[in-house]
């Protein structure tokens, strides 16, 4: 659950026109991004070691890290159909940031 609802929070806020309507960030949108992806590929972990396919158990920090990858990439392609928002090439960068660093922070975290 806490995957599901955790990819639901995300693409809410990417659905939205523009999330951060009269809110003044003092931080770049970059940033936002990269921490906004960074605690993602530890929820694929949690769930991928998991199951019963071995591929997927043995293998679940590289699977983590595509899937949460190929969330991103569908993000942002998500956001071309939103209006005033874009595809960033920058963004999806700055989610792979976020997503290789908390895969490297993350994978042993035994839970």
């Amino acid at each position: 659950m806490p995957l599901i609802g955790y990819l639901g929070v995300i693409f809410y806020f990417s659905h939205l026109s523009e999330p951060t309507q009269g809110v003044e960030l003092p931080i770049s949108d970059k940033v936002i991004h990269f921490l906004e992806y960074f605690p993602l590929p530890f929820l694929f972990f949690r769930v991928l070691r998991n199951v019963p396919h071995r591929p997927f158990a043995v293998h679940y920090v590289l699977w983590g890290i595509v899937l949460s990858l190929l969330y991103a990439a569908s993000d942002e392609f998500h956001q071309m159909f939103i209006t005033l928002r874009e595809a960033s090439l920058l963004d999806f960068i700055a989610d792979g940031a976020g997503i290789a660093l908390g895969a490297l922070c993350m994978r042993d975290i035994p839970w």
